[in-house]
């Protein structure tokens, strides 16, 4: 029985001994080993992307064109309305019953409905020119955000909303205000809204 002990405790001391000795080894210089890799935090930065938008010379500029575009069109509804009251007036010297009347009665409806016809295709064509505006003017920022990250070096640039207020109103609406909020917190030094506007108004003055 002795020696069972004497034998089961040498090889309790043999495996102490070699965790010992890969221990010493390890902490020996020159001694291969694997070390970690410290890992760099991420460089991150904020936009303030309504400031982004208004603060572009180029969205000034497009929208004084599509201004004139919208004059175009409310000049050609004028112009229709204004035919319209002229027929009107008309109608309001002929006598009652009179064919011409009748006649000029049904060409004025026949105007009415283009009138609104004409409005609305007028407003659909005035909504998608300023969709168009908007989603160019944001495709180069996208492209001017990478450009500055990758300058100066930011890992990620996010979109900061977390000035903007959740006002009361009904449940749905504010939860899905509450819901669509994308940043809670931004520390005001992580924010280059001004330098993303510098950099695509230059870019602007220098030929767009």
């Amino acid at each position: 029985m002795r020696r069972k002990l004497d034998q089961s405790g040498l090889v309790q001391w043999a495996f102490l001994f070699g965790i010992l000795f890969l221990a010493v080894g390890l902490m020996r210089p020159g001694t291969s080993t694997v070390v970690a890799e410290p890992v760099s935090a991420p460089v991150i930065a904020s936009v303030r992307i309504s400031e982004v938008i208004n603060g572009l010379d180029e969205l000034k500029e497009r929208e004084a064109d599509l201004r004139l575009f919208i004059d175009e069109q409310q000049s050609q509804i004028k112009k229709i309305g204004d035919e319209l009251q002229g027929m009107v007036d008309e109608l309001n010297l002929l006598p009652a019953n009179s064919p011409q009347k009748k006649e000029l009665v049904q060409k004025a409806m026949r105007h009415r409905l283009n009138l609104e016809v004409e409005g609305e295709i007028s407003t659909q064509l005035i909504d998608q020119r300023r969709g168009e505006v908007y989603a160019e003017i944001f495709k180069k920022i996208e492209e001017a955000t990478m450009q500055l990250a990758r300058h100066e070096g930011y890992h990620l640039i996010i979109t900061d909303d977390s000035d903007g207020a959740i006002v009361p109103d009904t449940e749905r609406n504010v939860r899905g205000a509450i819901l669509s909020r994308r940043v809670l917190y931004s520390d005001p030094s992580l924010d280059v809204t001004a330098d993303l506007v510098l950099t695509m108004n230059n870019a602007w003055k220098a030929g767009g």
